[in-house]
């Protein structure tokens, strides 16, 4: 998944252009991407997934764990670092 073979990188792209406002909820975005039908085998077909890259970290982070991936990433730690304390939405 992190090579970008999940063969999900267009799945959301017609609920996106149909809903913009999807991309800011974050449920059912995941809910989406767990529905969809891969376009090719996972592992098989390396294609960058601009689109659903986010959400599936994401939900590798949460669905196991039942907890927020923003959990994994502290505040602090984001902005002595990065300077992006409240900025970043994982």
């Amino acid at each position: 998944m992190l090579n970008h073979t999940a063969g999900l990188q267009n799945a959301l792209s017609n609920d996106l252009k149909s809903d913009p406002l999807l991309m800011c909820n974050w449920d059912e975005s995941l809910k989406k991407l767990a529905e969809a039908t891969p376009e090719s085998l996972p592992g098989e077909k390396q294609v960058y997934h601009a689109l659903s890259f986010g959400w599936l970290c994401g939900g590798i982070i949460e669905v196991p764990t039942s907890e927020l991936s923003s959990s994994f990433f502290p505040c602090k730690m984001l902005s002595q670092e990065l300077f992006i304390c409240r900025c970043a939405y994982f």
